[in-house]
């Protein structure tokens, strides 16, 4: 790993590198675009501004926790319990449409890499197959009315009521999922592309996309149980920027970086949030018993 020599400054546009920053406000506007979406669809029409909140909240819960877990809580907290399945299922579908869209374009840059993949004695196949059958899987829970009358399904009700809210997906719904999915996509490989460009790196932006799609896809086939992820997606960010010869320290710093300002400063602000929030609930609780 090539390390900056001394009084070397590892920033040479930071023009760059404050856009890909300031890209932060928009990349969490959009997952709060696909939360309102998802509210509408139980007829809640949440102001954009509370949606966004909602998504800060859920990131302060769930970056501390195994699989991002405590994102369900952080969103349903300002829901009526009624609507806490139907709400959970919708961040699902939210957050499978995120994972199909950087799953498909990792399988495209795989193709697109054959030659590469080939030598290296990797199944050449594998990943493509694996996407094929994510979107397989979405289309049988839409197509396969399974929850209706399953018997295994009838006894389970939580878990049938779940499946049945995935029934009641609209596709027009999905489809919207997907596009903002595919945006938010874009917003994040712009900050990953801007800063490492600002990092000197002379690789063709189109080679550092390539590079960003690998390391997302990559990323999405490796399920972990560690503390906000930390080692694993540097350990994948690595290994790529290694495997196509690109200088590693750049991708690695670039990695950190995304890191902290898209997840762990908004889950921070999302905790204090949650923390307004939580003494707002509890002074009303004060004053309603005072009322009475």
């Amino acid at each position: 790993m090539h390390l900056p020599a001394e009084g070397e400054t590892l920033i040479h546009y930071p023009i760059l590198a404050v856009l890909s920053m300031g890209l932060v406000a928009v990349n969490l506007s959009l997952e709060a675009s696909k939360w309102k979406l998802s509210l509408a669809h139980l007829g809640i029409n949440q102001p954009l501004r509370t949606a966004f909140r909602s998504v800060l909240v859920g990131l302060g819960l769930g970056l501390w926790m195994p699989g991002r877990i405590g994102e369900f809580p952080g969103r349903m907290h300002q829901l009526p319990a009624s609507h806490w399945i139907r709400g959970g299922t919708l961040l699902s579908a939210g957050r499978l449409t995120q994972m199909l869209v950087s799953l498909s374009c990792f399988g495209l840059l795989w193709l697109a890499f054959f030659p590469q993949v080939a030598a290296s004695g990797i199944p050449v196949y594998l990943p493509p197959l694996l996407v094929i059958a994510a979107w397989l899987g979405l289309l049988f829970i839409k197509k396969v009315h399974l929850g209706r009358k399953h018997t295994f399904l009838q006894k389970r009700k939580a878990l049938s009521e779940i499946y049945l809210a995935f029934l009641d997906v609209p596709t027009s719904l999905w489809a919207k999922l997907l596009g903002v999915s595919l945006g938010r996509y874009l917003i994040f490989s712009l900050q990953y592309i801007l800063l490492l460009i600002s990092m000197g790196l002379p690789q063709h932006w189109l080679e550092l996309t390539a590079l960003i799609s690998l390391i997302f896809g990559m990323r999405s086939f490796l399920p972990s149980l560690a503390f906000a992820d930390i080692g694993v997606r540097e350990s994948v960010a690595i290994a790529v920027a290694q495997w196509m010869d690109i200088p590693i320290f750049p991708v690695l710093v670039a990695t950190l970086i995304l890191f902290i300002i898209n997840l762990v400063m908004p889950a921070f602000i999302g905790l204090i949030c949650y923390w307004q929030v939580e003494r707002k609930m509890e002074k009303n609780a004060k004053i309603r018993p005072s009322l009475g």
